[in-house]
Order: structure tokens, then sequence, then C-alpha cells
């Protein structure tokens, strides 16, 4: 069961298909717009007045650039301004819609990023992220003097949509699946929220829980629940690779 969007999702899905599986592409958030483009539209424009800026999904890069391209803004032209971006798949969408990134943290979260980037103090560092984005990466920063921009440049809205939650009462006559995959922290809580929507929370329990990283596996924990294996790598490859030792030492 995968519970990332489902233009994020077919990777994964494609793969466990090709290995024998059966993925259930069941989205347990939804991305959204902002209510209020203004705060971006402001930064957009003056993209030429920051040191840094930093993009912790690939999800912001995609909204971000999106943006600038509505309103007319050559952001390609920005080329004074670093970029960082949190792991391989951010990257991969920034050399597709812009160039690639000068850092990437050598563990692919969020903290490491304020490392990464080296002395900071008086940069001035935009990081245009979701709104359920956490802020410690903003707090190192400016511990570490940096004058930081959030912005938010997309929504999540956790829980399933009725599609989602219809198509899990259907696949109950399979049985609680093998394994359930988190990438988020939102991942978790939305996926709770339909599974009890569903009538399915017993699945939380019954169904291996593996994560992306050591901060969803938290809040699979603050929930009540117990990841089984948090991958080596926080990646879709190092999700795919837990699930294989997963499946493999309960076989």
């Amino acid at each position: 069961m995968i519970t990332r969007p489902v233009h994020q999702a077919n990777g994964l899905a494609a793969e466990i298909k090709s290995l024998g599986g059966r993925a259930i592409v069941s989205p347990a958030i939804n991305l959204v717009p902002p209510d209020d483009w203004q705060p971006v539209d402001r930064t957009i424009r003056n993209l030429k007045d920051f040191d840094w800026l930093i993009f912790t999904s690939a999800n912001g890069v995609s909204f971000f650039c999106e943006r600038a391209r509505e309103l007319g803004v050559d952001y390609l032209q920005a080329k004074n301004v670093k970029i960082a971006a949190i792991g391989p798949a951010t990257a991969k969408e920034l050399k597709k819609r812009w160039r690639a990134p000068d850092v990437i943290p050598e563990r692919y979260i969020s903290d490491d990023i304020a490392f990464a980037l080296g002395e900071v103090s008086g940069k001035k560092i935009l990081l245009p992220r979701a709104d359920l984005a956490r802020k410690d990466l903003t707090q190192a920063l400016r511990q570490g003097g940096a004058l930081t921009t959030d912005v938010t440049v997309y929504s999540i809205k956790p829980g399933g949509s009725e599609d989602v939650i219809e198509l899990l009462k259907k696949e109950a006559a399979n049985g609680p699946p093998d394994v359930i995959t988190f990438t988020s922290a939102a991942t978790v809580s939305g996926t709770e929220s339909t599974l009890k929507d569903a009538g399915l929370l017993n699945w939380m329990k019954e169904s291996a829980l593996i994560c992306i990283g050591p901060i969803t596996a938290k809040r699979i924990e603050e929930l009540g629940y117990q990841p089984a294996r948090v991958a080596k790598e926080f990646t879709s490859t190092g999700l795919l690779q837990a699930i294989l030792e997963e499946i493999g030492e309960n076989d």
C-alpha cells in the first residue's frame, strides 16, 4: 500500500509490480495551492535579493517554478542565487525545471541542510515549502545568523478522497496489506484518518509500517504504532529495499 500522491507513487508501484508484487496506490494526502499567493509572488519577483534558495521537496520545486512561469518571471536568470536540495528526487526536479543544486546534504533530511550550507551568518535564505513543513531547519539557520524567509508554495490536506476510501473497503476482502509505506509525517496522519474512515484502522497494527526516514517513523510512534523498518537511504529506492528486506525476513 503506497500512501503518497499518485504522481509520486507510480514509480514505486511499477517497481513493485515488476518484482511480482501488487501495489495498492491509495493517496493519503492531497497537495493544493496556498490560499494566498502574494507572499510567494513577492519572493519570486525579488529572487535576486536572496543568497540561497532551499527546497525540501520535489513538490516545492514544482509549485514554485510553475508559479514563476505563471507570473512571467524568468527565474532562470537568477544565477547569483545558490540552490540547496534535500535529496536526489528534489535535485532531479530542479534539473528538469531549472538547474542542478549547488548543495545536497549527505543525509537526505531537512535538519542536515543547515550544516551542508556552511557559514550562513548574514545570508538571506528563501525556503519555499509546504504549510505543514517542520520549522527545525528555519530555526537552525536563524541560530547560525541567517536571515530566513519561509513561504508556503503548497498546502497539504491530510486524508484520502472518497474514491480512495471505497478502494480500501474493496481491498478489505483480501485482508490487510503486507506492507504500508510512508514518505512523510503527513502521509502517516492522513493514512490513519483514511483507514479510520474506511473502518480499517486495524491495518496500522496488522501491516508492516515502512518509513522513508526517521522523522516519518517518529510520527508513527507518536500515534501509538510501531514502525517495522526505516529505509537506510531516504529515497524511493531505499524504501523499496526496506520492503524487500521486510518481506524476505518474514517469508
